[in-house]
């Protein structure tokens, strides 16, 4: 799992998201670049670092889950 913070479609930024600690982010088919916080092995950890996040002013942030690049939402 991890906590999604963000979706682009034109290019970000640099240094938008430089304050986020274990940032990462993938380009997609659908041309949306987002971008993650985090990666943790249960849902209740990432759902966690979401509440943080969501403090520390993302509002939007949410859990997804990840296989690779692969995304899905948990159940």
């Amino acid at each position: 799992y991890s906590v999604q913070i963000g979706a682009f479609l034109q290019n970000v930024k640099t240094g938008t998201y430089n304050d986020s600690s274990g940032l990462f982010n993938h380009r997609y088919d659908d041309g949306y670049n987002r971008f993650y916080s985090g990666v943790f092995e249960s849902y209740e950890k990432a759902q966690n670092h979401m509440k943080q996040m969501k403090k520390d002013g993302y509002g939007d942030a949410f859990v997804i889950g990840l296989e690779g690049e692969k995304r899905f939402l948990p159940e």
